[in-house]
């Protein structure tokens, strides 16, 4: 496939070499036009200024000399070379018709590429690399013999074959169950990301300055198990989620606050901020526009290896509802939204995010056009699901203020995985009041009231955030105002 398409491409190479001079010569052309142009003007204006004058005077002066074309002479010449200018744009312009049209059949018929990644492979002849002196490599050093990390010694480590570079002994002794660190490392970091928090905080640290596990019993535990399963992820994720350790809510327990506010003996969930991909993906969940099929390669791809310096941004990220997973990063061309809920620099390998809770997020995902687009699509989606009766427009108030509250409970489900608590629906149906009785009417305002809706509901925090929220009879009513004010931004 590979052959093939590059083999394409040099024939579509060919056949855009003479469409390009065609190209390169209409632009002379055209720029000849120009100037021809401006000549012709320049003597209609002489001609002008020289018709009513019968003889010179002080203030019309009359140029004369040997060779100096008449106005009128001037001016005929100007006329003949802008025709003529004219008639070679027109030629070139239909000489690039065809050219055109075989270079666009060309590219319309490309044959498709196979999947390409961005990989490493051995130099035909390995060889051991010199130190550089002070970082520089042109200031080499002692020569550095292949091998392996001496702090930690592994006993069934095989030698390195001179003719292999040692990628393939590397890997073996990282995967070697008499090494103590890879599956400790691997497990932590799994059990940060499904927890929030690693038993190793410092994900990125296991040595000395690093902190020191909070179940050290438990970690190598998990990757003792980690190791004979194969090394498996996706064992591993389903073993720790099936735990009641994961299932446990967010309910805070007066004695085990007093023991442990920061909750390191996991006697509860803490909440946590969700990473923005988790964010982005819920609000194309929850507006229908998610697309969960991968796409067909990277967007950036037909962009070809250049620099991204001067590429416009929609370029570099065009429109997509695939999951965020499959987004393009590209290195200081982050999208706003990425940047502004704490994606990682894509200079640097963090294994740990920072988790920001700032004014500006909120703002962001209440004026973000490209949330207002999707609570329009989710309002166009949840409109769609209504249930009507069957007397449609004949129906009652109470009737129709009962299918709103449904429509709220709906909204909220999709929204918080929850049902909407009562001042809460109140709270919903008083947001959307007066976009549905303004006067003059605005247009599809039944649309826009819910699509006002659910920018409220994006925008707030238990949106952002992953936390089991008691919606039992049995809350106060200063709990319900609170959480009804901060989830819609109205009171009730």
């Amino acid at each position: 496939l590979h052959a093939t398409a590059t083999a394409y491409e040099k024939k579509i190479e060919v056949a855009e070499k003479p469409w390009l001079a065609r190209q390169e010569e209409l632009k002379k052309a055209e720029a000849a036009v120009k100037v021809v142009a401006e000549k012709k003007k320049i003597a209609e204006k002489r001609l002008t200024q020289a018709a009513p004058a019968a003889e010179p005077s002080a203030s019309r002066p009359v140029a004369k000399g040997p060779g100096t074309p008449a106005p009128r002479q001037l001016l005929d010449q100007a006329v003949a070379q802008l025709a003529a200018a004219h008639a070679q744009v027109k030629k070139l312009k239909e000489e690039l018709v065809p050219l055109q049209a075989a270079v666009d059949e060309l590219k319309k018929h490309r044959p498709p590429r196979p999947p390409y990644a961005m990989s490493v492979r051995d130099r035909a002849k390995p060889a051991d690399t010199k130190v550089a002196i002070r970082g520089d490599f042109n200031k080499p050093g002692n020569l550095v013999p292949r091998g392996f990390l001496s702090a930690l010694e592994v006993a069934d480590a095989s030698g390195i074959d001179r003719a292999h570079s040692g990628r393939l002994e590397l890997a073996r002794w990282l995967t070697s169950p008499h090494n103590p660190l890879p599956a400790r490392v691997m497990v932590n970091r799994i059990w940060h990301h499904l927890f929030g928090c690693g038993l190793v905080e410092s994900v990125d640290n296991f040595g000395v300055m690093g902190k020191r596990p909070s179940h050290p019993k438990l970690l190598d535990t998990l990757a003792v198990r980690f190791i004979r399963e194969g090394w498996s992820v996706k064992r591993m994720i389903r073993t720790l989620v099936m735990s009641r350790t994961y299932q446990l809510s967010c309910q805070v327990d007066s004695a085990g606050l007093r023991q442990d506010p920061a909750g390191r003996l996991l006697w509860r969930s803490t909440p946590r901020r969700l990473s923005v991909e988790a964010i982005r993906d819920a609000i194309l969940a929850v507006s229908g526009q998610l697309e969960v099929d991968p796409p067909q390669g990277s967007s950036v791809t037909r962009l070809g290896d250049q620099m991204v310096r001067g590429v416009a941004p929609e370029q570099l990220q065009p429109p997509s509802n695939h999951r965020s997973i499959y987004l393009p990063v590209v290195r200081d061309y982050l999208p706003e939204l990425f940047d502004r809920f704490d994606f990682p620099s894509p200079s640097l390998v963090s294994g740990q995010r920072t988790a920001t809770n700032v004014p500006s997020q909120a703002l962001f995902l209440r004026n973000s056009p490209f949330v207002a687009e999707q609570a329009r699509h989710a309002a166009r989606r949840l409109l769609a699901s209504r249930e009507t009766s069957a007397n449609g427009a004949h129906a009652k108030a109470d009737a129709k203020e009962l299918a709103d509250g449904k429509l709220v409970d709906r909204a909220m489900r999709w929204a918080f995985a929850r049902p909407a608590g009562g001042l809460e629906r109140q709270a919903a149906l008083a947001l959307m009041r007066p976009i549905r009785s303004a006067q003059p009417p605005i247009e599809n305002g039944e649309e826009a009231a819910w699509a006002t809706l659910f920018r409220a509901l994006f925008a707030s925090a238990e949106f952002r955030y992953l936390v089991d929220i008691d919606t039992i009879v049995g809350r106060t009513a200063v709990r319900q105002v609170a959480e009804t004010a901060h989830v819609t931004g109205v009171g009730p």
